[in-house]
């Protein structure tokens, strides 16, 4: 069997195709998704990627974050990316965020044992983050809220008010709850 880790510079459409039919089902072709390597706008950035929606839409990798990167590297940032497109395709929503959805998606594929002829010798390790930094608990000095839903205090980076409004990021409606009563937003 080839090494998948071992081409230097996969293909990025073959590579999101062969991602779209094994884990999406062919629903990111299907709602004409494009894929494509480009220049992020801020030299500033740290992010890999970025997904656009709507009538264009498309993932961008920034080939200046990954171009020294490993393949596999590259393959998680894809994979991120495609999670965030495909829950816009089936929910249509632009951003869910990293909740429960996501991480039922990443999880979903870091874990999968079907055969991929592309998964990197290690496996996937797709993360909620949108850059190469390992993902840390909240261990940030931050605002503690408690919320007034659940009653559980929160440590948040910005003062955005009470997270009762937004602390669960299943909360799409117009209600100031989550509703959730297995919410896992807090853990």
């Amino acid at each position: 069997m080839a090494d998948p880790d071992a081409d230097e510079s996969p293909d990025l459409w073959q590579l999101f195709c062969h991602y779209d039919r094994l884990y999406f089902r062919g629903e990111l072709d299907a709602a004409a998704f494009a894929v494509e390597w480009a220049y992020p706008r801020m030299r500033t950035t740290t992010c890999f990627g970025s997904c656009s929606f709507g009538d264009l839409s498309k993932i961008i990798l920034y080939e200046p974050m990954l171009q020294w990167r490993t393949n596999a590297d590259m393959k998680n940032a894809l994979l991120h990316l495609m999670i965030h497109a495909i829950i816009f395709v089936k929910h249509g929503m632009k951003n869910l965020g990293h909740g429960p959805v996501f991480r039922d998606w990443m999880d979903a594929i870091n874990t999968c044992t079907a055969e991929d002829l592309m998964r990197p010798t290690g496996g996937y390790r797709i993360t909620t983050t949108h850059d190469f930094s390992e993902e840390k608990s909240c261990n940030i000095q931050g605002i503690p809220w408690k919320c007034e839903w659940c009653g559980v205090t929160l440590l948040r980076a910005t003062n955005l008010g009470p997270p009762s409004d937004s602390c669960c990021i299943e909360n799409v409606s117009e209600d100031a709850t989550c509703g959730n009563m297995l919410c896992q937003w807090h853990k």
